[in-house]
């Protein structure tokens, strides 16, 4: 627990996992189509001929289904051992060329000599598929997964297209939750410290925070009292006992160092430039605990 790793797992689907590809139930066969016309349909919406569309579509799902033969079932993903694979990046570079982890790694800024890959066989997979698969299919492929990750920031017909295959065949949902509500959701999601400041000040003010902050402490202290007065336990492990209970983290209410969002430029009139800006934000944020990581590693 006093060291840190960088985690790859396996990934590049459109669908929950694996099982999707492979079975042939009718409940499957039929969220695979919701898929495929959902791929269908963004592509599209973005200017594609329904007779491209269909072809990209198939395309997409061809490249993920030999992707999903990779992967480890949900069974397999359970060995916490398994998915501990601690490998050098110098190691990496050599059995997956094409793949270029360190290039990866340069391009994110991140700088490690190791790295923990979960699921091996998927990373080799890849490296295979980079070799064989052509360029314009991983430019399709890529576009539609960009287009996915879009969709519920773009406009109404992207809206209802992600809901006819994320809400309904997935999930179950009837119907698309009222614009306001998609709207807080979001706000939330991606500014969430923004938002909880406003919430706290009027329900969790600093007072009340305070009031519990002493209420955790006097807790603290008569555990101390009570590890004292222990008959079983040495004084070296009460020792250890009270240095282990004044290392507990108190995370009340709200953080004591907001998150900060100065790199976040907000326009009214450009929702998903906004989302973007979020985006890059919480990379940025996400990379600076990487490193911080890494340092002390």
């Amino acid at each position: 627990s006093s060291k840190n790793i960088l985690v790859f797992y396996q990934g590049g689907l459109g669908l929950p996992d694996r099982d999707y590809y492979f079975k042939t139930d009718p409940a499957t066969l039929g969220i695979v189509k919701a898929y495929t016309t959902y791929i269908e349909k963004l592509f599209t919406l973005t200017g594609d001929d329904s007779a491209t569309a269909a072809k990209n579509a198939a395309a997409v799902y061809a490249l993920e289904k030999q992707m999903a033969a990779s992967h480890r079932t949900n069974v397999e993903l359970r060995d916490p051992e398994s998915n501990y694979n601690k490998m050098a990046v110098a190691d990496l570079d050599k059995k997956m060329p094409v793949f270029g982890w360190s290039t990866l790694l340069s391009n994110v800024s991140v700088k490690t000599d190791s790295v923990n890959v979960s699921q091996p066989a998927y990373y080799a997979k890849l490296n295979d598929l980079l070799k064989s698969v052509p360029l314009d299919t991983w430019k399709i492929y890529l576009r539609f997964h960009l287009l996915n990750n879009s969709a519920n920031a773009l406009s109404s017909d992207f809206v209802n297209a992600s809901f006819e295959y994320n809400g309904k065949a997935l999930s179950g949902q009837q119907q698309l939750k009222p614009r306001w509500q998609r709207m807080t959701a979001s706000t939330d999601n991606n500014l969430g410290e923004a938002l909880g400041q406003l919430y706290v000040k009027k329900y969790f003010t600093e007072d009340a925070k305070k009031r519990m902050l002493d209420l955790v402490n006097n807790l603290q202290k008569a555990f101390e009292v009570r590890i004292s007065n222990l008959d079983w336990m040495s004084d070296s492990t009460k020792a250890k006992a009270k240095e282990k209970l004044y290392n507990f983290i108190k995370k009340i209410g709200y953080p004591d160092k907001w998150r900060d969002y100065s790199k976040v430029n907000i326009d009214k009139s450009t929702y998903y430039e906004n989302l973007q800006s979020c985006a890059k934000n919480e990379f940025e944020y996400q990379l600076g605990k990487v490193d911080k990581a890494v340092d002390k590693t």
